[in-house]
């Protein structure tokens, strides 16, 4: 039986499942684990601060299916944390690595530094398993292996993320284990056939009987690796399909049976209309939550909703657990053999984005913008969007087919976007050809939280292109609440400066700042800009508290509920009533 250290089969166990860069911060507790990234033909990926690895890590997995990142025990964990807690709420992969003191110290109850001043070691662990698919120390070289193999496949399993510590005097301890000739299950269980062909036979029967059938890809969708099972599906019933905020990007836009995106309330008319008259609403990857549904204002028959989730299929009010991306791939099957008997493939009667009264001339307004930015996108671009404004934004922009997007719809913290970009971004680089350009949306905002992480996209020879929409304030807060407030102000940065001063030695570009609909125009079709030769900043300047419609339709709708919420009794007045 061969004999390998346990940091060396960590490794190797990544490398299996795809992952070529390691991000992180290299502090005392992880020095000798880290020597070994290199050993297994890995390479790191060294990040600003714990924070932006955490992200970058999250941002490489939606790319390439898992990702990885390492921090040192306590203070560097916890400075992660923020972005654990979106990958495990958007079902994103991430193994997170953390440096442990030696376990012959914490046996021998020493207080060291990064701890809370005391004996205890498991604090922080204890914080990570609401945040986890699971969690291990490996204090135990004999078990060690089994315990990495639990983790990743629990990992790859949930599509979730996990936490791993590895103690110094663990990462260098041999041991013998043939394990590694066992692959990790990267495929689910097969469902069970005699279950699945009754759930085939349901859905065909919805899909031959009811009169309004519809489709909605919400970003469930993609974290379920269905993206081609979908767009098939698309394709052979010719259903209207529409997607959600969060499934922006997964559908292909200029099939003929697309209806645009559904944001309930603030949605298309057409699209509202559709949605709620369906009688049969197959909703892949439903992710019901307020951002995603227009602040809740989704309407549709809850009778009539077909839900598929990675584990399970919902038909009105029956639940089946059958995995939904084998129902699919058995679907599409049925389907081909034998199609449809009613007519498909009806091109829609409005269009998914329907031209308005935009003048082209005067200061930069967010709807121009969102309209020249659908001509600038092109077929391979990877778009990663900021939460706000940039997102809603975006959900107004017709894609071309082959372009990929996504944003932080649900866990919603804002500055993930830069952060994550260079994972992003640094996957698409590895991945060579499969992707074109790099594109990064963001408020100025939200920029601020993380412009750090441009040091990162310059050293890593990383060529994005970054819109860095200011309006000199958080906007969709603004236009959520009091107009006038404050808080809602950010500083000004010359953002002309910002490539030299994080990497003077490299070759950038700046274009700003753009205030007007004519100076925008013009941008978007210089070829300097259009291309990705290095990394650029695309300064725009918006007119201030203004916002695209579908903003605006929000920020009413949050207003009504904090309206509601003051007329309510709070519960500490009602008590003992």
């Amino acid at each position: 039986m061969p004999q390998v250290k346990v940091g060396d089969y960590l490794f190797q166990r990544l490398k299996q499942i795809g992952i070529t860069s390691v991000f992180g911060v290299p502090q005392d507790n992880e020095y000798a684990l880290l020597d070994l990234v290199f050993t297994n033909d890995l390479q790191f990926k060294g990040n600003p601060d714990e924070l932006v690895a955490s992200y970058a890590a999250g941002g490489y997995a939606r790319v390439k299916n898992y990702g990885a990142f390492v921090t040192t025990f306590g203070a560097g964990e916890l400075s992660a944390y923020s972005g654990m807690a979106g990958q495990y709420t958007e079902f994103v992969p991430v193994a997170h690595i953390v440096g442990y003191p030696a376990v012959t110290a914490r046996k021998a109850g020493f207080i060291m530094h990064h701890t809370g001043g005391d004996s205890k070691y498991d604090t922080y662990r204890k914080m990570s398993t609401d945040i986890t698919a699971a969690v291990t120390v490996l204090d135990n070289p004999s078990t060690a292996c089994a315990e990495i193999d639990r983790c990743l496949n629990t990992m790859i399993y949930e599509s979730r993320p996990v936490y791993i510590g590895v103690p110094t005097d663990i990462a260098y301890a041999a041991v013998f284990d043939n394990s590694l000739q066992i692959p990790l299950a990267l495929e689910l269980s097969q469902n069970d056939l005699e279950l699945e062909h009754i759930v085939i036979s349901e859905l065909r029967t919805w899909m031959e009987t009811k009169m309004k059938p519809a489709m909605v890809v919400d970003g469930n969708g993609i974290r379920n690796i269905c993206v081609k099972e979908i767009n098939e599906l698309a394709k052979l019933t010719g259903f209207p399909i529409f997607v959600t905020a969060m499934g922006k990007g997964i559908v292909n836009e200029t099939l003929p049976n697309f209806g645009g995106v559904y944001g309930g309330a603030a949605s298309h008319a057409e699209v509202k209309r559709t949605i709620a008259t369906s009688d049969a609403l197959f909703w892949f990857g439903s992710f019901l939550s307020d951002v995603n549904t227009g602040e809740l204002t989704s309407d549709f028959d809850k009778t009539a909703f077909i839900g598929f989730q990675r584990f399970s299929v919902k038909i009105s009010n029956q639940m089946f657990d059958v995995k939904t991306k084998y129902v699919l791939r058995a679907l599409i099957h049925s389907l081909q053999r034998a199609p449809l008997h009613r007519k498909t493939g009806s091109k829609m009667a409005w269009d998914p984005y329907p031209e308005r009264d935009i003048s082209p001339h005067g200061p930069l307004t967010q709807d121009f913008m969102w309209h020249a930015l659908s001509d600038f996108f092109q077929k391979g671009d990877y778009i990663v969007s900021e939460n706000g404004s940039s997102a809603s934004g975006i959900g107004t922009t017709r894609f071309a087919k082959g372009v990929s997007m996504y944003n932080q719809t649900i866990s919603g913290s804002f500055g993930h976007a830069t952060r994550a970009a260079v994972g992003c971004f640094q996957a698409i680089k590895e991945d060579c050809g499969r992707y074109g350009r790099g594109i990064l949306v963001t408020g100025e905002g939200s920029f601020h939280l993380t412009v750090q992480a441009v040091a990162d996209m310059l050293r890593f020879a990383l060529k994005p292109i970054v819109f860095i929409l200011n309006s000199a304030d958080h906007s969709v807060e603004r236009l959520a609440r009091d107009k006038t407030a404050d808080y809602n102000g950010v500083a000004v940065y010359d953002y002309s400066a910002i490539p030299q001063a994080f990497g003077s030695a490299h070759q950038t570009q700046y274009f700003g700042p753009i205030k007007t609909a004519e100076e925008l125009t013009t941008l978007i079709g210089n070829p300097a800009v259009r291309g990705n030769d290095c990394f650029t900043i695309i300064e725009l300047v918006l007119v201030q508290v203004e916002a695209q419609l579908s903003v605006s339709i929000a920020g009413a709708a949050v207003d009504e509920v904090d309206e509601l919420h003051k007329q309510k009794p709070s519960a500490s007045s009602t008590q003992g009533t």
